[in-house]
């Protein structure tokens, strides 16, 4: 089953994206490519980043060399069939 996902349009808002950067060679970890999420400055609204125009920012970045995973300890995470190929899937869940 896919998310589905509402999406919203802001124009003329101010506010934070933050996210992270995976490398392909991570993939089947966490999807490749960037991962960004937005809340505007009024902290009223916000969501999955998917695309978007700056006029006026500042960027900081910080280089992570490492990362911790947690599993889930029980439930269904053990026991799901997650074989096949769930690339469409992905795709329209990250798009």
């Amino acid at each position: 089953m896919v998310a589905n996902q509402t999406v919203f349009t802001f124009e003329n808002v101010t506010g934070t994206a933050v996210g992270f950067w995976t490398p392909a060679l991570a993939e089947g970890v966490n999807v490749p490519g960037y991962h960004l999420h937005f809340i505007t400055g009024d902290r009223a609204a916000g969501g999955h980043l998917l695309d978007m125009t700056l006029t006026e920012g500042t960027v900081q970045l910080d280089t992570t060399t490492n990362f911790t995973m947690r599993l889930p300890a029980g439930g269904d995470f053990w026991t799901v069939d997650l074989s096949g190929d769930l690339s469409d899937d992905l795709d329209r869940v990250e798009k």
